[in-house]
Protein backbone atom coordinates (compact mmCIF):
# COMPACT_ATOMS: atom_id res chain seq x y z
CA UNK A 1 0.00 0.00 0.00
CA UNK A 2 1.52 3.20 -0.82
CA UNK A 3 1.84 6.19 1.41
CA UNK A 4 -0.22 9.06 2.00
CA UNK A 5 0.23 12.17 0.48
CA UNK A 6 2.35 14.63 2.31
CA UNK A 7 1.39 18.28 2.72
CA UNK A 8 3.71 19.36 0.03
CA UNK A 9 2.41 16.79 -2.23
CA UNK A 10 -1.04 17.68 -1.81
CA UNK A 11 -0.95 21.41 -2.56
CA UNK A 12 1.29 19.99 -5.70
CA UNK A 13 -1.72 17.52 -6.93
CA UNK A 14 -3.97 20.99 -6.25
CA UNK A 15 -1.75 23.16 -8.62
CA UNK A 16 -1.38 20.18 -11.37
CA UNK A 17 -5.52 19.99 -11.47
CA UNK A 18 -5.39 24.04 -11.75
CA UNK A 19 -3.31 23.80 -14.69
CA UNK A 20 -5.14 21.22 -16.42
CA UNK A 21 -8.38 23.45 -16.41
CA UNK A 22 -6.61 26.64 -16.75
CA UNK A 23 -7.51 28.74 -19.40
CA UNK A 24 -6.61 31.69 -21.59
CA UNK A 25 -6.50 34.89 -20.23
CA UNK A 26 -8.66 38.14 -21.71
CA UNK A 27 -5.65 39.60 -22.82
CA UNK A 28 -3.99 36.58 -24.74
CA UNK A 29 -7.85 35.87 -26.38
CA UNK A 30 -7.64 40.03 -27.73
CA UNK A 31 -4.10 39.16 -28.72
CA UNK A 32 -5.37 36.50 -31.16
CA UNK A 33 -8.29 38.36 -32.33
CA UNK A 34 -5.79 40.85 -33.49
CA UNK A 35 -3.44 38.02 -35.16
CA UNK A 36 -5.97 36.15 -36.35
CA UNK A 37 -6.61 37.44 -40.12
CA UNK A 38 -2.78 38.16 -40.82
CA UNK A 39 -1.59 34.94 -39.00
CA UNK A 40 -4.66 32.78 -41.05
CA UNK A 41 -2.61 34.06 -44.29
CA UNK A 42 0.90 32.99 -42.93
CA UNK A 43 -0.79 30.03 -41.76
CA UNK A 44 -0.36 28.78 -45.36
CA UNK A 45 2.68 29.62 -46.12
CA UNK A 46 4.22 27.60 -42.78
CA UNK A 47 2.24 24.35 -43.30
CA UNK A 48 2.84 21.59 -40.04
CA UNK A 49 4.92 19.24 -42.10
CA UNK A 50 7.42 22.07 -42.23
CA UNK A 51 6.65 22.41 -38.54
CA UNK A 52 7.97 18.78 -38.46
CA UNK A 53 10.97 19.50 -40.43
CA UNK A 54 11.96 21.93 -38.12
CA UNK A 55 11.54 20.48 -35.10
CA UNK A 56 13.45 16.87 -36.82
CA UNK A 57 16.27 19.11 -37.31
CA UNK A 58 16.70 20.68 -34.17
CA UNK A 59 16.62 17.75 -32.30
CA UNK A 60 19.04 15.96 -34.75
CA UNK A 61 21.28 18.64 -33.73
CA UNK A 62 20.48 18.41 -29.92
CA UNK A 63 22.34 15.75 -28.07
CA UNK A 64 19.97 12.92 -26.76
CA UNK A 65 22.54 13.07 -23.57
CA UNK A 66 22.23 16.85 -23.40
CA UNK A 67 21.81 17.93 -20.09
CA UNK A 68 22.38 14.42 -18.20
CA UNK A 69 25.72 14.97 -16.63
CA UNK A 70 24.83 18.84 -15.88
CA UNK A 71 21.78 17.90 -13.64
CA UNK A 72 23.24 15.21 -12.44
CA UNK A 73 26.60 17.18 -11.01
CA UNK A 74 24.08 19.52 -9.71
CA UNK A 75 21.74 17.43 -7.58
CA UNK A 76 25.06 15.63 -6.30
CA UNK A 77 24.10 12.34 -7.91
CA UNK A 78 26.50 9.51 -10.41
CA UNK A 79 23.09 9.63 -12.40
CA UNK A 80 19.52 11.44 -13.14
CA UNK A 81 17.62 8.17 -12.09
CA UNK A 82 18.86 8.23 -8.91
CA UNK A 83 16.73 11.51 -8.40
CA UNK A 84 13.69 9.18 -8.56
CA UNK A 85 14.20 8.44 -5.26
CA UNK A 86 14.60 12.16 -4.10
CA UNK A 87 11.17 13.87 -2.51
CA UNK A 88 9.06 15.56 -4.99
CA UNK A 89 9.63 18.63 -2.91
CA UNK A 90 13.89 18.32 -3.90
CA UNK A 91 12.75 17.55 -7.73
CA UNK A 92 11.30 20.70 -8.02
CA UNK A 93 13.63 22.84 -6.31
CA UNK A 94 16.00 21.76 -8.95
CA UNK A 95 13.22 21.87 -11.79
CA UNK A 96 12.83 25.34 -11.21
CA UNK A 97 16.22 26.39 -11.17
CA UNK A 98 16.48 25.12 -14.70
CA UNK A 99 13.36 26.78 -15.48
CA UNK A 100 15.01 30.29 -14.46
CA UNK A 101 17.69 29.41 -16.52
CA UNK A 102 15.54 28.51 -19.89
CA UNK A 103 13.25 31.87 -19.32
CA UNK A 104 16.53 34.35 -18.99
CA UNK A 105 18.01 32.53 -22.61
CA UNK A 106 13.88 32.90 -24.36
CA UNK A 107 14.37 36.60 -22.99
CA UNK A 108 17.94 37.17 -24.97
CA UNK A 109 16.93 35.61 -27.89
CA UNK A 110 13.93 37.10 -27.89
CA UNK A 111 15.35 40.58 -27.40
CA UNK A 112 18.15 39.38 -30.20
CA UNK A 113 15.39 38.54 -32.55
CA UNK A 114 13.33 41.61 -32.22
CA UNK A 115 16.22 44.02 -33.27
CA UNK A 116 16.94 41.80 -36.37
CA UNK A 117 12.77 42.45 -37.06
CA UNK A 118 10.71 39.54 -39.20
CA UNK A 119 13.88 38.29 -40.68
CA UNK A 120 15.52 37.52 -37.30
CA UNK A 121 12.35 36.12 -35.44
CA UNK A 122 12.25 33.29 -38.60
CA UNK A 123 15.82 32.73 -37.73
CA UNK A 124 15.08 32.82 -33.98
CA UNK A 125 12.41 29.91 -34.62
CA UNK A 126 14.34 26.74 -35.09
CA UNK A 127 17.04 28.28 -31.35
CA UNK A 128 13.55 29.02 -29.64
CA UNK A 129 12.18 25.46 -30.56
CA UNK A 130 15.72 23.70 -29.62
CA UNK A 131 15.41 25.32 -26.05
CA UNK A 132 11.96 24.66 -25.59
CA UNK A 133 12.71 20.93 -26.16
CA UNK A 134 16.10 21.14 -24.05
CA UNK A 135 14.21 22.80 -21.47
CA UNK A 136 11.79 19.69 -21.24
CA UNK A 137 14.33 17.05 -20.93
CA UNK A 138 16.54 18.67 -18.47
CA UNK A 139 13.08 19.58 -16.03
CA UNK A 140 12.50 15.79 -16.88
CA UNK A 141 15.74 14.52 -16.21
CA UNK A 142 15.18 16.49 -12.59
CA UNK A 143 12.76 13.85 -11.44
CA UNK A 144 14.81 11.12 -12.03
CA UNK A 145 14.47 10.43 -16.10
CA UNK A 146 16.92 9.70 -18.49
CA UNK A 147 14.44 10.49 -21.99
CA UNK A 148 17.20 9.07 -23.81
CA UNK A 149 14.99 6.74 -26.11
CA UNK A 150 12.67 7.29 -29.28
CA UNK A 151 9.50 6.44 -26.55
CA UNK A 152 11.14 9.22 -24.93
CA UNK A 153 10.94 11.49 -27.62
CA UNK A 154 8.04 11.27 -28.59
CA UNK A 155 6.72 12.09 -24.71
CA UNK A 156 9.10 15.03 -25.02
CA UNK A 157 7.41 16.33 -28.21
CA UNK A 158 3.72 15.29 -26.77
CA UNK A 159 4.38 17.62 -24.06
CA UNK A 160 6.03 20.88 -26.47
CA UNK A 161 2.55 20.75 -27.92
CA UNK A 162 0.60 20.54 -24.67
CA UNK A 163 2.17 23.52 -23.81
CA UNK A 164 0.83 25.37 -26.62
CA UNK A 165 -2.50 24.02 -26.90
CA UNK A 166 -5.46 26.21 -25.75
CA UNK A 167 -8.80 24.05 -26.51
CA UNK A 168 -9.67 21.93 -23.54
CA UNK A 169 -10.60 18.78 -25.34
CA UNK A 170 -7.60 18.74 -27.32
CA UNK A 171 -5.69 19.12 -24.23
CA UNK A 172 -7.06 16.19 -22.82
CA UNK A 173 -6.47 14.31 -25.27
CA UNK A 174 -2.61 15.08 -25.72
CA UNK A 175 -2.65 14.71 -21.85
CA UNK A 176 -4.72 11.12 -22.23
CA UNK A 177 -1.65 10.30 -25.03
CA UNK A 178 1.35 11.19 -22.92
CA UNK A 179 -0.55 8.57 -20.17
CA UNK A 180 -0.14 5.72 -22.63
CA UNK A 181 3.29 6.91 -23.93
CA UNK A 182 4.79 6.35 -20.34
CA UNK A 183 4.40 2.39 -20.89
CA UNK A 184 4.33 1.81 -24.71
CA UNK A 185 4.35 3.62 -28.34
CA UNK A 186 0.91 3.93 -29.69
CA UNK A 187 0.56 1.59 -32.86
CA UNK A 188 -0.94 2.55 -35.26
CA UNK A 189 -1.50 6.27 -34.05
CA UNK A 190 -0.56 9.14 -36.25
CA UNK A 191 2.54 11.11 -34.89
CA UNK A 192 2.19 13.66 -32.58
CA UNK A 193 1.04 16.85 -34.26
CA UNK A 194 2.30 20.07 -34.38
CA UNK A 195 -0.80 22.49 -34.90
CA UNK A 196 -0.42 24.29 -31.64
CA UNK A 197 3.60 24.99 -32.40
CA UNK A 198 2.40 25.93 -36.00
CA UNK A 199 -0.15 28.66 -34.47
CA UNK A 200 2.52 29.99 -32.15
CA UNK A 201 5.27 30.69 -34.61
CA UNK A 202 2.92 32.03 -37.19
CA UNK A 203 1.32 34.56 -34.78
CA UNK A 204 5.22 35.50 -33.25
CA UNK A 205 5.94 36.56 -36.45
CA UNK A 206 2.84 38.84 -37.00
CA UNK A 207 3.34 41.55 -34.63
CA UNK A 208 7.23 41.84 -36.42
CA UNK A 209 6.11 43.83 -39.52
CA UNK A 210 5.31 46.79 -36.80
CA UNK A 211 8.38 49.17 -35.58
CA UNK A 212 9.39 48.69 -32.30
CA UNK A 213 6.36 47.31 -31.32
CA UNK A 214 7.23 44.27 -32.44
CA UNK A 215 10.57 43.83 -30.96
CA UNK A 216 8.95 44.01 -27.53
CA UNK A 217 5.69 41.95 -28.54
CA UNK A 218 8.65 39.74 -29.42
CA UNK A 219 10.72 39.57 -26.15
CA UNK A 220 7.38 38.96 -23.64
CA UNK A 221 6.09 36.16 -26.22
CA UNK A 222 9.08 34.43 -26.01
CA UNK A 223 9.42 34.38 -22.40
CA UNK A 224 5.85 33.72 -22.11
CA UNK A 225 6.02 30.88 -24.66
CA UNK A 226 9.16 29.61 -22.21
CA UNK A 227 7.10 29.86 -19.22
CA UNK A 228 4.35 27.95 -20.40
CA UNK A 229 6.75 25.12 -21.88
CA UNK A 230 7.98 25.08 -18.03
CA UNK A 231 4.69 24.88 -16.22
CA UNK A 232 3.97 21.86 -18.85
CA UNK A 233 6.83 20.22 -18.46
CA UNK A 234 6.90 20.79 -14.25
CA UNK A 235 3.39 19.95 -13.73
CA UNK A 236 3.41 16.88 -16.23
CA UNK A 237 7.00 15.10 -14.33
CA UNK A 238 5.35 15.71 -11.23
CA UNK A 239 1.86 13.85 -12.02
CA UNK A 240 4.34 11.17 -13.44
CA UNK A 241 6.60 11.28 -10.09
CA UNK A 242 3.31 10.84 -7.99
CA UNK A 243 1.57 8.10 -10.21
CA UNK A 244 5.36 5.83 -10.09
CA UNK A 245 4.82 6.08 -5.88
CA UNK A 246 1.61 4.98 -6.20
CA UNK A 247 0.29 8.57 -4.46
CA UNK A 248 -2.09 9.22 -7.30
CA UNK A 249 -4.00 7.33 -10.38
CA UNK A 250 -4.95 9.94 -12.62
CA UNK A 251 -5.15 13.85 -11.09
CA UNK A 252 -8.91 15.59 -12.57
CA UNK A 253 -8.73 18.98 -13.84
CA UNK A 254 -10.17 21.26 -11.09
CA UNK A 255 -13.97 22.04 -10.95
CA UNK A 256 -13.68 25.54 -11.44
CA UNK A 257 -11.10 27.22 -13.86
CA UNK A 258 -8.94 29.76 -13.58
CA UNK A 259 -7.50 32.49 -16.20
CA UNK A 260 -4.16 32.52 -17.14
CA UNK A 261 -2.55 36.19 -15.74
CA UNK A 262 -0.93 37.55 -19.03
CA UNK A 263 -0.41 40.95 -17.12
CA UNK A 264 1.59 39.22 -14.29
CA UNK A 265 3.69 37.18 -16.95
CA UNK A 266 4.86 40.48 -18.75
CA UNK A 267 5.47 42.13 -15.46
CA UNK A 268 7.89 38.99 -14.87
CA UNK A 269 9.37 39.53 -17.97
CA UNK A 270 10.09 43.09 -17.26
CA UNK A 271 11.84 42.21 -14.17
CA UNK A 272 13.86 39.36 -15.70
CA UNK A 273 14.74 42.05 -18.73
CA UNK A 274 15.91 44.61 -16.34
CA UNK A 275 17.73 42.27 -13.91
CA UNK A 276 19.79 41.34 -17.24
CA UNK A 277 20.03 44.39 -18.42
CA UNK A 278 21.90 45.21 -15.53
CA UNK A 279 24.71 43.42 -15.71
CA UNK A 280 24.99 44.04 -19.24
CA UNK A 281 25.37 47.85 -18.29
CA UNK A 282 27.89 47.00 -15.04
CA UNK A 283 29.88 44.83 -18.29
CA UNK A 284 29.83 47.78 -20.32
CA UNK A 285 30.92 50.25 -17.52
CA UNK A 286 33.48 47.99 -15.84
CA UNK A 287 35.38 47.54 -19.77
CA UNK A 288 37.13 51.18 -20.09
CA UNK A 289 37.86 50.87 -15.81
CA UNK A 290 39.19 47.65 -16.76
CA UNK A 291 41.10 48.44 -19.69
CA UNK A 292 42.79 51.35 -17.93
CA UNK A 293 44.03 49.56 -15.08
CA UNK A 294 45.58 47.10 -17.40
CA UNK A 295 47.64 49.94 -19.37
CA UNK A 296 48.48 50.90 -16.10
CA UNK A 297 50.15 48.04 -14.91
Amino acid sequence: MSEPLTEYESRAVRLIAEWKARTPSRVSRALKVVRWPVGKVMGKVVPEPGVHKICDKVEALLERRNGLEEIARKAGVRDVEELAHRSLEECDQLAREVSARAQREAILEGATAGVAGIAGEAMNTPVLIGAAIRAIRRIGHCYGYRLDTELDRQYVLGILELSTVEDPEERKRIRERLYRLMHKMDEGEPPIGFEGIKKELVEDLVFEVVPIVGGLVSVFDDYAYMRRVDFAARRVFQERWLRRRGKVTVIAPAEVSRRARSLWVAWEATNELIYLGSFAVGFVVSVPFAAVGTLAT
